[in-house]
């Protein structure tokens, strides 16, 4: 009887094992499931990780190409602004010498002007000077030519003579 007891008990704790064992094998069955799952994901993640390394590798070549794009323009950019500061220099420097120069000639103009108008006025003086003396001589001769003096008589005779 004690035979058969333990062999109950042992069968029934034999079920129990192969329940638990059946139990284990479902959850190593799931966590197999799982771990192939987990690894596919870490795989695809590993993928996009190396797509998304390789984006970063072309960007950062598209940054450096575009940073030495951009240093070349501003350097450009800096040439041609002292380029036109020199040009705009020259031009200040060719403007100056030739405002000086019309500026010298003008006032050349502007002397030779006064002076023919200096000029003119000493000559329009001296000819005033030389039309009051012809007049004092003009009033004059006609006064000497309304009298009729002995003087004149005999003068006008003597040059009529020798006309």
């Amino acid at each position: 009887h004690t035979f058969e007891c333990a062999d109950f008990v042992s069968r029934e704790a034999l079920e129990k094992i192969n329940r638990k064992a059946e139990e284990l094998m479902e959850m190593l069955r799931s966590q197999a499931s799982m771990t192939k799952t987990l690894l596919r994901e870490r795989d695809l993640l590993t993928l996009r990780v190396k797509a998304l390394q390789k984006k970063n590798e072309a960007l950062e070549a598209l940054v450096t190409s575009n940073s030495e794009k951009i240093n070349d323009a501003d350097l450009r950019h800096r040439k041609f602004l002292e380029e036109s500061s020199r040009k705009e220099k020259e031009y200040q420097k060719k403007h100056a010498y030739h405002e000086r120069r019309w500026t010298q000639a003008l006032s050349q103009m502007q002397e030779a002007y006064k002076a023919r108008q200096t000029a003119a006025v000493k000559i329009i003086e001296t000819k005033e000077l030389e039309v009051k003396s012809l007049r004092s001589r003009l009033e004059k001769f006609r006064e000497a030519s309304r009298i009729p003096s002995s003087k004149n008589y005999i003068r006008k005779q003597h040059t009529s003579f020798y006309k």
